[in-house]
């Protein structure tokens, strides 16, 4: 206070701007940061309830941004698991159904099995939806591909080392 009375006028009033905007500033970023938490939060119990296997490391990479794979409590997704990828900056979400495996041509079977995961998934994501409707988290849905639209990506591990997440990963082109 001493200080701002040596100042005096315009740049007394200036610094009080500039304050001023420190503050709002700060609090923007924290009401942005108890949100974030609050959607994360959410969408873990949501998940969980729906029978993914939410692994300790959600939170974290829902502020941080990554890539987490999240198994089944079902035997019919031992093949299957949801990948969610998480860029916190942009604060999107991108969630799709792959297979366990070594990358390689799918056989008929296979593409049959997929496209019954991805339907699945997909009754499961309109149920998640409606979760976070009910919460006030608007998904904002950018795009959506129909079950066996593209083929199913493949990744390493199995349905055991599911719900382990990863560092932030590079832009992934594909939604599958």
């Amino acid at each position: 206070l001493h200080g701002r009375k040596k100042l005096g006028g315009r740049a007394a009033q200036r610094g009080d701007e500039i304050l001023t905007e420190d503050i709002v500033a700060r609090a923007t970023a924290l009401v942005q940061a108890q949100q974030v938490a609050k959607a994360a939060t959410i969408l873990r119990t949501a998940l969980s309830e729906l029978d993914y296997d939410v692994g300790e490391a959600f939170e974290t990479c829902f502020a941080n941004g990554g890539e987490l794979v999240l198994g089944k409590h079902d035997k019919a997704w031992s093949e299957h698991a949801c990948r969610i990828t998480i860029d916190a900056q942009a604060r999107t979400l991108d969630m799709s159904v792959v297979r366990f495996g070594a990358e390689r041509e799918a056989t008929r079977g296979e593409t049959m099995q997929d496209t019954e995961m991805e339907t699945r998934f997909c009754r499961d994501f309109e149920a998640l939806r409606a979760r976070l409707d009910k919460a006030g988290i608007d998904l904002g849905l950018e795009r959506a591909a129909m079950p066996g639209e593209m083929p199913m990506r493949r990744v390493a591990g199995s349905s055991a080392a599911a719900g382990r997440s990863r560092a932030a990963p590079a832009k992934i082109k594909a939604a599958r």
